[in-house]
């Protein structure tokens, strides 16, 4: 007899057996990502991302987004993620008219670019070749029940900027600035657009920032997931390595129900 649970068990295992996703970079090769800190990750918490690189370097999956280690899938969101950017591209790629603006690097021809150790893969770029001035594209899906008086987050804004300086540094263009698209997950109609200012200073403190992270030891950096408002503890497979790490920053005193209290339970 054919189970219900037959059809879950199935999609995991397809999960398992896909490929690792890679992302191709702009002077050629495939980005490493343990030795760099991503746009996307920039703005998270800086304990997490040292970790996220360390166990990247032991097991050749990112902990976010790699299939092996099922984290990423567990929550769907990032599954959620490319499924809405393949709609936004597959649909405004088809219904582009402008002659004066070109979209370049989106869906299938997305690249990566790197430089020091930062690195970042926009999820387009829109290009006047009258004076080589560019925006970068942020694509991004969004739960129905956000508030989006707070939207762009700081995190995507970031995300933005570090791309943007990216891209300026690698194909020698002048940066006009960024824009991020929200869509709705349940309602592709609910879209958000929002334009991003890009400027040396905010690029210059995110390259400090990367710098600080690379070359600092995890136990050393800040667990700044604590005081997040999106609870990022709550999506961490580092709680118990970060739990130790405070523990002994406090001379072995028990802190987990200090931490369970702050991050909601989920340190254990």
């Amino acid at each position: 007899m054919l189970e219900p649970r037959d059809l879950v068990k199935a999609i995991d295992h397809g999960i398992d057996l896909r490929e690792r996703q890679e992302w191709p970079l702009y002077q050629g090769g495939i980005l490493d990502r343990s030795a760099y800190v991503t746009a996307s990750e920039i703005g998270t918490c800086a304990r997490k991302i040292k970790l996220d690189k360390q166990f990247m370097k032991e097991t050749g999956y990112d902990p976010n987004e790699g299939t092996k280690t099922k984290s990423s899938d567990a929550w769907g969101f990032w599954e959620r993620g490319h499924n809405v950017e393949r709609w936004i591209v597959d649909h405004l790629t088809r219904g582009w008219a402008s002659n004066e603006w070109e979209l370049k690097y989106l869906g299938e021809e997305q690249v990566s670019f790197t430089d020091g150790v930062q690195s970042g893969t926009p999820d387009g770029i829109a290009i006047n070749h009258a004076d080589e001035a560019f925006y970068t594209l942020e694509f991004k899906s969004m739960d129905p029940r956000t508030n989006v008086s707070r939207l762009p987050k700081i995190t995507h804004r970031d995300q933005v900027v570090q791309n943007t300086d990216l891209i300026a540094h690698n194909m020698d263009l002048s940066p006009a600035g960024g824009l991020i698209l929200y869509v709705d997950a349940s309602d592709h109609k609910r879209r958000f657009p929002h334009m991003i200012e890009y400027t040396d200073d905010h690029a210059a403190r995110l390259q400090d920032r990367a710098e600080m992270i690379m070359s600092t030891e995890p136990e050393d950096l800040k667990p700044e997931g604590l005081f997040s408002p999106n609870n990022d503890c709550q999506y961490c497979k580092h709680t118990a390595a970060c739990n130790m790490m405070v523990a002994h920053a406090k001379n072995g005193k028990d802190f987990g129900h200090d931490l369970n209290a702050t991050a909601n339970g989920v340190f254990g």
